[in-house]
């Protein structure tokens, strides 16, 4: 249908995409086009995606952002639901601290800075953190945690022994 209307058409592609119509009884038409933004550019996260994710790092893990991102009607930038692979990726990209850097921060120590504190073995920390004896928050999408660095009482209570004592 087309070809009974139209002689040809010519495309530039310059600040704008300027198409060049001409029909078969001679007129000219020129139409002018805005360049199509990048895939780069469509894809992109949406500003209010990234300032969600750097508010909801202060207090979630990984996880519970995704399902609230999702839960919320968030998308990613070219339109899928959130997982922790693109959280990730928005995070690295856009230059968020992590939530094990912003948990150490507000001075919560690593299992081993514990384990060197309380001087036990390594699974009665996990142990303990099961049980509700010492506080321990999931600073990663695996099953690295940060605890509240104990007080002298803690410890004594957790070990049975008081370091003052056995220093003497």
């Amino acid at each position: 249908m087309a070809r009974l209307l139209l002689e040809d058409v010519t495309l530039r592609k310059e600040e704008k995409v300027i198409a060049q119509v001409r029909f078969k009884g001679g007129a000219l038409k020129i139409l002018e086009l805005p360049l199509p933004l990048p895939f780069c550019v469509l894809s992109r996260t949406r500003p209010e995606v990234v300032e969600a994710i750097d508010a909801l790092l202060d207090d979630h893990e990984y996880q519970e952002i995704v399902d609230l991102l999702n839960a919320r009607g968030f998308r990613s930038g070219d339109g899928r639901s959130f997982n922790l692979s693109i959280v990730g990726r928005i995070c690295k990209q856009s230059g968020l601290r992590s939530r094990r850097q912003r948990l150490h921060e507000k001075g919560l120590i690593t299992r081993k800075e514990m384990i060197r504190k309380l001087r036990v073995k390594d699974l009665k920390i996990t142990k303990w953190r099961r049980e509700g004896r010492i506080v321990g928050y999931r600073s990663n999408y695996r099953t690295e945690y940060l605890y509240v660095e104990p007080t002298p009482e803690q410890i004594t209570a957790l070990t049975g022994r008081n370091d003052h004592e056995q220093a003497r």
